[in-house]
C-alpha cells in the first residue's frame, strides 16, 4: 500500500510515475475527497471550539444557580453536528483507504517500457529427432494423468504418478536443501489456509479477490502462493535491525482460478487449479533491498542450473509488474516442444508497499525509531513448471526421460523413466 503522504502532497507525481506501469489514477477523485475532509476538519475544529466555549459558560453558571437550560440545549446540537461530521469524515476515510488498496506499487525509476533479457544461461540443445511436449510424454511414459483429475475435481487438475512422482517430490526437496544449505533460508510447514486479512496484507485482495478459491461460509481462502503465509508470520511483528535480513523457504501447494490464455503455450501442467511452488522471501534493512533483489534472483537461477536447465533472465517492464513489485525478474526456462522460454520464476522487490499493509517494522538503531521493512519474493522454482522444463530437455528419441543427474542419486539410480 503506498503512504497516504504520497496521495495528499505528491498526487500528481504519484500520478506520472504510476504511468510507468499502466496505471491511471483518479486524481479528480482523490483531490475532491481530500479538499472535502480538509473542509470537515475545519468544521470540526470550529463546532468544537464552540463546544468549549458553551461548556466553559455551563460549568461557570451553573453553581450560580443561573439558568442553563438554553445552553445545555445547545452544546447538545453542537454533539448532534459533530456527530454529522465524523460520518461524513470516516465516510471519506473509508473511500480513501478502500481506493489505497486498489492502487499498485510505484515502479523503480529506471524501469523500461519493455522487458529486458538480461542473461541468457545455457544454449538450448539441438535435437535430431521431433520433440515431443510434456503432454505426450506424460502419455507415453503413464507418469502424467488428466482425465482422472478431471473424474475427481474437474478440468484443470492433474494426477502425477510412478517415478514421475517420486521425481516430483524429489525435486522439491532437494530445491528447499539448495536454499536452507547453501543460501541461509529457514524451512517453514505453513497452513494452506489463510484469512482475509492475510490475503489484504499481502496484496492479493481486494484486487484479485476473482483469482483466489474462498472457502464458503467462513473468513478464509486458499493459498495462492506461499509469499502469503510466509510475509504474514512478521505481520504486526517489530524486529530488531540485527536480526536482519529475515530468509524463509517453504514449499506449498498454491491454488487459482487460472484466468486469460488457453492456447497452446499454457497447456498441460502449465496451467493449473493447483500446482507446488518453493517459495522464498527476505525481509531486510531498505538500504539494502535492491542489493537482496539481486541476491534472491540469485538463488532462483542456482536451482536452475544446478538442473543444467537452458534459461533466460527478463528485467521486467512496468507493465508486467506484479502489484505490489517495485522491481521484478523473470527466470524463464527454455521449453524445446514450443521453442519459447516459460516462466518458472519471478523474484520481486515491494519495497515498504506489503510491509505498510502488515505493519512489519525493525527498530532502527541510527534513528531510534521504528521503520518499515523492505521485503522481497521470489519463486525458488515453480516445481511443475520446472518438470514440463526436465521432461522436455532430457527427453529421448524414444519417449523416455533421462533423469536429471542431480536428482538421479536420490532416485534410487534410476536411469530413464
Amino acid at each position: 500500500m503506498l503512504s497516504p503522504f504520497l496521495l495528499r502532497n505528491s498526487l500528481n507525481l504519484t500520478a506520472n510515475k504510476l504511468i510507468r506501469r499502466s496505471h491511471l489514477l483518479n486524481i479528480k477523485a482523490i483531490d475532491e475527497q481530500e479538499y472535502r475532509s480538509k473542509l470537515l476538519q475545519t468544521e470540526t475544529s470550529y463546532i468544537l471550539a464552540i463546544k468549549n466555549i458553551r461548556a466553559n459558560s455551563i460549568g461557570y453558571n451553573k453553581p450560580k444557580g443561573k439558568e442553563v437550560t438554553l445552553a445545555l440545549k445547545e452544546s447538545n446540537e453542537i454533539d448532534a453536528s459533530i456527530k454529522a461530521v465524523n460520518y461524513v469524515l470516516n465516510n471519506i476515510k473509508e473511500y480513501l483507504y478502500s481506493y489505497r488498496l486498489l492502487i499498485p506499487n510505484i515502479p523503480e525509476e529506471d524501469i523500461q517500457q519493455e522487458d529486458t533479457e538480461t542473461v541468457i544461461w545455457n544454449a538450448p540443445t539441438n535435437y535430431s529427432f521431433n520433440i515431443r511436449s510434456h503432454i505426450e510424454l506424460g502419455k507415453l511414459t503413464k507418469t502424467i494423468d488428466f482425465p482422472s483429475a478431471a473424474r475427481i475435481v474437474g478440468s484443470n487438475f492433474v494426477v502425477i504418478s510412478g517415478s514421475l512422482a517420486s521425481l516430483y517430490r524429489i525435486l522439491a526437496q532437494l530445491t528447499i536443501a539448495i536454499h536452507t544449505d547453501s543460501h541461509i533460508y529457514k524451512d517453514q510447514c505453513l497452513p494452506y489456509l489463510v484469512s482475509y486479512e492475510s490475503m489484504l496484507g499481502s496484496g492479493q485482495l481486494p484486487r484479485f479477490s476473482k483469482e483466489v478459491f474462498h472457502i464458503n461460509e467462513s473468513n478464509k481462502l486458499l493459498i495462492p502462493t506461499g509469499e502469503v503465509p510466509l510475509i504474514n508470520l512478521i505481520r504486526n511483528l517489530i524486529t530488531d535491525e540485527e536480526a536482519l535480513p529475515i530468509k524463509l523457504v517453504a514449499y506449498t501447494p498454491c491454488f487459482r482460478y487460472e484466468v486469460g490464455s488457453y492456447g497452446k503455450e499454457s497447456q498441460g501442467l502449465l496451467r493449473l487449479h493447483q500446482f507446488d511452488k518453493v517459495e522464498l522471501i527476505q525481509a531486510v534493512n531498505p538500504v539494502s533491498s535492491m542489493q537482496a533483489l539481486e541476491e534472491i534472483t540469485y538463488h532462483a537461477e542456482k536451482a536452475l542450473q544446478l538442473l543444467s536447465l537452458p534459461y533466460r533472465k527478463l528485467y521486467l517492464s512496468g507493465k508486467n509488474l506484479s502489484f505490489s513489485a517495485c522491481k521484478s525478474y523473470d527466470l524463464e526456462a527454455w521449453l524445446p516442444s514450443q521453442t519459447i522460454y516459460k516462466e518458472v520464476a519471478s523474484c520481486s522487490n515491494t519495497s515498504d508497499f506489503q510491509a505498510r499493509r502488515i505493519l512489519a517494522r525493525f527498530r532502527n538503531k541510527n534513528y531510534k525509531k521504528t521503520c518499515l521493512l523492505h521485503l522481497l519474493n521470489g519463486s525458488g522454482l515453480a516445481v511443475g513448471r520446472v518438470l514440463v522444463a526436465i521432461l522436455e530437455t532430457y527427453q529421448t528419441k524414444e519417449g523416455r526421460i533421462k533423469v536429471p543427474e542431480l536428482l538421479r542419486k536420490h532416485m534410487y539410480n534410476i536411469d530413464y523413466i
